[in-house]
Order: C-alpha cells, then sequence, then structure tokens
C-alpha cells in the first residue's frame, strides 16, 4: 500500500516560496475533496437535467462540465498525493505539473464524452403555454390575442366578475 511511503501530514498549501505551510492527514484530504467532487457533480449535473425542458444543449453543457469538474477535482487530489510519495522533505514538495496537466486532461475528456454521448429525453412536463402559442401562431393571431388568450386560460374569471377579455 502507498499509505506508507507517505508523511503523516501531506502539504496542502504553499507560500511564493515554494514552502508548504499548511499540512492535513490523508484522511482529511480524501474526506473534503471527495466529497467535494461528489456535491459538485450532483449539483451540477441534476441542475443541467432538471433545465432540459428549457434547452436540451444547455443540459448537455451542464453534464459535461458536472463530470469535468468532479473528476478534476479527484485529480488534483490525486495529484497532491502522489507527488508527495517517497518525499524526504515535505515542507519542500512542489506539485508535478506533467501528472496535473495529464489527469486535467483526462477530466476533461471525460467531459466531452458526457458531452457528447449524454441525448437528454424530452422533459415528463412542458410549459402550459407552449402548445397554446403554438396553435394561436399557427392560426395567425396577433400578439394582443395571444395574450388575452393566455389570460383567458391561465386564470379564469371568477364568477360575476367582468374583466376586459370576458365575452359580452
Amino acid at each position: 500500500m502507498s499509505a506508507e511511503r507517505l508523511p503523516e501530514e501531506l502539504a496542502t498549501h504553499w507560500n511564493e516560496q515554494n514552502i508548504a505551510g499548511g499540512f492535513e492527514p490523508l484522511f482529511g484530504i480524501n474526506l473534503l475533496l471527495s466529497a467535494t467532487a461528489i456535491v459538485l457533480c450532483a449539483l451540477i449535473c441534476g441542475l443541467a437535467i432538471a433545465r432540459r425542458a428549457a434547452s436540451a444543449l444547455l443540459a448537455r453543457v451542464g453534464v459535461g462540465l458536472g463530470v469535468f469538474f468532479a473528476l478534476g477535482v479527484n485529480a488534483m487530489h490525486l495529484t497532491l498525493i502522489v507527488s508527495q510519495l517517497d518525499a524526504p522533505d515535505p515542507t519542500r514538495v512542489t506539485m508535478n505539473p506533467a501528472l496535473m496537466a495529464s489527469t486535467l486532461g483526462l477530466a476533461a475528456l471525460a467531459g466531452l464524452f458526457a458531452f457528447i454521448f449524454y441525448r437528454p429525453q424530452p422533459a415528463a412536463w412542458a410549459h402550459p403555454t407552449t402548445g397554446l402559442l403554438r396553435r394561436c401562431a399557427a392560426c395567425g393571431r396577433t400578439a394582443p390575442t395571444l395574450r388575452r388568450a393566455w389570460l383567458r386560460t391561465s386564470s379564469a374569471p371568477r364568477k360575476g366578475r367582468r374583466t376586459s377579455y370576458s365575452r359580452q
């Protein structure tokens, strides 16, 4: 196991001279970054899927970004841990840029695949005026007529109350 090859506490923050100033145990780093990745992916992808009724492209972009951000956080997590394997002095450890670029590249590739292969199904519900607006546009009614028709279907007047669009 590689846990024995790591120092007791891993460096997590560096100053401008690349000297570590913040340390955390491996368990704390794993818990924090894994929870962040899961919540981030669930939040972004869930909101994107919920918005698929407005735009299928928006849903696809959201799912791709959610996968990229979640895997990107895990890529940074992996880079942080792997760069400190067999380190003689944990205060002088820097993150390996080649490993960081390759893991972030893989995260971006996975996000691109999620964008390409996610095909949102139509939402189970539609906006109540969608069918009305299509019908009215098909019959050639004007914008004020559309508004009156929408008002007529969305909020029926109470009994005995006259409105500008009710029939005489």
